[in-house]
């Protein structure tokens, strides 16, 4: 196999497994998404469904009423896409902040799948989310942070990805950056050197190179007979005089 050839097949047959990887990938945590939604399944953190009781007594019934989100316009009985932003409330469930980019939705997996980590990675941010945490209040700056969260420093000189992509969009990447791979003709040969090589030619003859080689044949086997036969001739012929001259 010569090296450009190598090559080329080396190189089509990474990008097939790039392509089948991430479809595989994709199928099985679709599955898994509806399974979860057609199922019915109810989340521990009570984000999909309620439990309510009109009133206390031991034989009324329990009413499942699924949970809606984007104020009422979205219910989880239905979608699994519903989210909204991740807030925190005071006791009178005012909200107090809301967490840009970071999202709760029917399901954790949902929730994980839209959030955004480019919060993350500035200080402002960092600094209101743990006084709107130490006080309920973004506005107060009087008490001191019990917590010191560095932010995350983003590589975007050497990641092909971009600060503002969610995790949904990087988990259908694989979350692989970038794929490398080395290959290396003199390797495969060293391994794979063959000690003889057998190819086969095909070629397709036209009707006058098929006559000529059809002529040459009939005038090789008539020269080849007309130099056979008399020596076969005379061999019969001492052959019979031997059988005659014993019989006599």
């Amino acid at each position: 196999m010569p090296p450009i050839l190598f090559k080329t097949q080396i190189e089509m047959t990474l990008i097939l497994f790039q392509k089948l990887t991430s479809i595989l990938f994709d199928r099985q945590l679709q599955i898994f998404r509806y399974i979860s939604v057609g199922h019915g399944l109810i989340s521990h953190l009570g984000v999909s469904l309620e439990l309510k009781l009109d009133r206390i007594a031991i034989d009324d019934p329990v009413l499942v009423i699924p949970k809606t989100h984007n104020n009422g316009t979205c219910s989880c009985a239905t979608s699994i896409n519903c989210v909204e932003l991740a807030s925190f409330y005071n006791l009178t469930h005012d909200i107090v902040y809301t967490i840009e980019n970071i999202y709760t939705g029917c399901f954790l997996l949902e929730s994980i799948l839209h959030l955004s980590l480019s919060y993350f990675f500035s200080n402002s941010r960092m600094i209101n989310l743990m006084k709107a945490t130490n006080r309920g209040d973004s506005n107060s700056s009087t008490l001191p942070l019990t917590i010191d969260i560095s932010p995350l420093e983003f590589p975007s000189s050497i990641s092909n990805f971009n600060i503002n992509d969610t995790i949904e969009t990087m988990v259908y990447q694989l979350f692989i950056d970038s794929w490398s791979n080395e290959t290396l003709y003199e390797r495969y040969y060293n391994v794979c050197a063959p000690k003889k090589c057998i190819y086969l030619k095909k070629k397709r003859l036209n009707v006058i190179y098929a006559v000529t080689i059809f002529l040459t044949v009939i005038d090789g086997l008539s020269l080849g007979l007309r130099s056979v036969i008399p020596l076969f001739v005379r061999l019969l012929y001492k052959l019979g005089n031997r059988i005659c001259a014993l019989c006599s």
